[in-house]
């Protein structure tokens, strides 16, 4: 039975143009993964909260205006060119469904399964 996996990130900076989180990931089933090391950065162009819709996310990816630092605790990253961290990705879904919820850019956000 899996302990679960799951990812959080805070809110260190933001300014008029873009929001700056740290986050980590971490896997209870791996104990060399379970110590959160909030080493990853995702910087987000504030107008990709206006802009946002689920499919859009790896697009803005794409053409820079949210950029990926994978955390140290990475095990899982896309099949793409980008390696995108899997769990960076998940925080990107829940930051910006918070934000559809509240219309505030939410300072901590947790996922777990």
């Amino acid at each position: 039975m899996s302990m679960g996996i799951g990812a959080n990130a805070y809110l260190i900076d933001a300014d008029d143009t873009s929001v700056l989180y740290a986050y980590s990931g971490y896997d209870d089933n791996r104990p060399e993964r379970k110590k959160q090391v909030y080493d990853g950065r995702i910087t987000i162009n504030r107008k990709c909260f206006e802009e946002y819709s689920l499919g859009k996310i790896v697009p803005m990816i794409s053409e820079g205006s949210i950029k990926v630092e994978n955390c140290s605790n990475c095990w899982f990253t896309s099949n793409d060119e980008l390696q995108i961290d899997i769990m960076a990705l998940k925080v990107l879904f829940k930051l910006f469904r918070e934000y559809q919820n509240d219309s505030e850019i939410p300072a901590r956000v947790c996922f777990y399964c």
